[in-house]
């Protein structure tokens, strides 16, 4: 009479599938306690306590390959030890989780501010902006930009920057903003934004050739409200808006004016 357990038997005890079973021993974390002359795998009560271990440390989020290490060990492992690693992967996690969620409402509240907030007036002090490029096209090409941020040796993923375009005349003057100090750029030249009230006017767009129509839109607003546009035209990019759409690019426009109405 048979003592030791199929597959399907320990199977059913732990709650696994047969599957999950010989993924651990493809692993090496379990084998069998012999094979018999019909090819049957069978477990004894040693892989049955085995698999309670893996079980128990998969459901504390420990890796295969940590299980591994652990049954691999010759001497006994120190239980408490494995808490505690398990404590501090648990701590790291939560904050992970937490900078996730941080992530996740500034970019909800940038978002409901660029939707709701589509026009108003601000008040800027003078602005230092960083010259990377003097009378380029809006529309920068791919390579382009590539270029740009490996000649500058910028990051372009940090979202440290806002790009700003500056419209004046027949020149276009594309520059950067920071939110921190950043040595890299303390030797461009600069460009500086007038402090005063600026017209700003958040828009959607599917491609730059659609800002020269935006730009006399923002005139017209201006004047209809009684302003004087007495500054540049200028456009900001901002690296976290490129995530609100797969189908729009997200810009602010932005002009000086004269508030006083005559």
């Amino acid at each position: 009479m048979r003592k030791f357990l199929t597959i399907g038997e320990l199977a059913t005890l732990c709650e696994l599938t047969t599957s999950k079973i010989r993924f651990y021993e493809k692993k090496g974390l379990l084998n069998p306690h012999l094979i018999d002359d019909n090819g049957y795998r069978l477990y004894s009560y040693r892989e049955l306590d085995i698999l309670e271990i893996i079980i128990s440390f998969r459901k504390l989020n420990l890796s295969i390959a940590e299980i591994k290490d652990i049954l691999n060990q010759k001497s006994d492992y120190d239980f408490l030890e494995i808490l505690d690693r398990i404590e501090q992967q648990i701590d790291n996690e939560m904050l992970r989780l937490k900078r996730s969620l941080n992530s996740v409402n500034k970019l909800r509240k940038s978002y409901m501010d660029f939707q709701t907030n589509a026009e108003k007036m601000m008040y800027f002090p003078k602005r230092t902006l960083y010259i990377v490029d003097n009378d380029i096209n809006i529309g920068k090409t791919e390579k382009e930009v590539h270029d740009l941020v490996q000649k500058y040796n910028l990051n372009y993923s940090g979202n440290n920057y806002l790009i700003f375009t500056i419209i004046t005349g027949s020149m276009n003057i594309s520059c950067l903003s920071v939110y921190r100090d950043d040595k890299k750029l303390s030797d461009f030249s600069t460009y500086t934004l007038e402090e005063g009230y600026y017209f700003c006017m958040n828009i959607n767009i599917s491609n730059f050739s659609e800002l020269e129509e935006i730009q006399n839109l923002v005139l017209q607003k201006c004047t209809d409200a009684g302003y004087e546009p007495i500054g540049e035209f200028v456009i900001v990019e901002d690296f976290t808006t490129y995530s609100f759409s797969k189908t729009k690019i997200h810009l602010t426009v932005q002009m000086r004016v004269n508030i006083n109405k005559s």
